[in-house]
């Protein structure tokens, strides 16, 4: 073997051990078009989810109102069947 063939470890290719909780950040400027095309990209996926939340609190509450509205038609249906059956006996007993 020959010493040439595996060259030394310079200090920045040494492994170096991790600390578990520790975060690193990259502060970094770039202005390529494919992270300018991808903030965008999320920016939209930001609005589009904002917007489908929107979209589906007003649908809730359509909900909720189409719901009161067919309870208060059956009340008022059987409100009227038992009106209808009152007046037919009160005008059976008068006739």
């Amino acid at each position: 073997m020959i010493d040439q063939d595996f060259p030394p470890l310079g200090e920045s290719k040494k492994p170096r051990q991790a600390i578990w909780n520790h975060i690193q950040t990259e502060v970094r400027i770039d202005d390529s078009l494919g992270s300018k095309a991808l903030l965008l990209i999320n920016e939209d996926l930001v609005a589009m989810r904002d917007s489908n939340r929107r979209i589906e609190e007003k649908l809730g509450k359509i909900d909720i109102k189409l719901n009161q509205t067919a309870l208060d038609t059956e009340l008022h249906q059987t409100s009227i069947v038992k009106l209808i059956e009152h007046v037919y006996l009160l005008i059976h007993h008068i006739i």
